[in-house]
């Protein structure tokens, strides 16, 4: 799913997802909405959103898709502290036997752009 398809059809799910009501179902909201929000160029709420849905992972013991939420919002920080995040996320993913951690974190957190490279950041390079 990449950033284009994410405008009135990613719209549409993170509203049918926050119908729900339960935990689970806003954090899935909040990472489509994180999503549409980049496609938008408004960063600061894709990165707020990213921030506030990894913490609401961990609540519910959703492992990996905190780690991957968290990896994808290295990815918009950059600089040394967004490395950190993707190496620390990396290596947790190397930990659980997943072979490609890009490939992994564009499945569970869409609506950004993908690098070949780990370590680049979409919107610094």
């Amino acid at each position: 799913m990449g950033a284009m398809f994410l405008g009135a059809a990613g719209q549409q799910a993170a509203v049918g997802g926050e119908r729900e009501k339960t935990v689970r179902s806003k954090a899935l909201a909040s990472l489509i909405r994180a999503g549409v929000a980049f496609s938008r160029n408004d960063e600061p709420l894709a990165r707020a959103l990213l921030t506030s849905v990894a913490k609401d992972f961990d609540s519910i013991e959703m492992r990996l898709y905190a780690v991957a939420t968290r990896r994808r919002l290295g990815q918009l920080l950059g600089g040394d502290e967004g490395r950190a995040m993707i190496t620390q996320a990396d290596a947790w993913m190397t930990d659980q036997m997943i072979k490609n951690p890009v490939r992994m974190t564009a499945m569970l957190v869409p609506g950004f752009p993908d690098s070949s490279n780990s370590l680049d950041c979409p919107r610094t390079r």
